[in-house]
């Protein structure tokens, strides 16, 4: 069964690699493909904070302390059915 399987996922895979291609080409694969195919980086190697990732955490902190703020004065919220 194990033949079977490794022979069938080759197979397909060889297809594919023929018809699409399984690699990107090697330009993009040195640049990043998170740069050249989705146009932002991934990760931060220089260690600077990002505005949208700045922006959701203050937006977090904002959310918590409202939801603490109303919990302390109105007590939990009803259930909804």
């Amino acid at each position: 069964m194990l033949a079977y399987s490794f022979t069938v996922t080759w197979v397909i895979a060889k297809v594919v690699d023929l018809t699409l291609g399984l690699r990107l080409s090697r330009e993009v694969e040195t640049e990043g493909v998170d740069i050249r195919v989705h146009g932002e980086q991934a990760y931060d190697l220089d260690g600077h904070v990002h505005a949208p990732a700045a922006d959701l955490a203050t937006r977090e902190h904002e959310v918590v302390a409202s939801a603490e703020a109303a919990l302390a004065t109105d007590g939990p919220a009803p259930a909804r059915d």
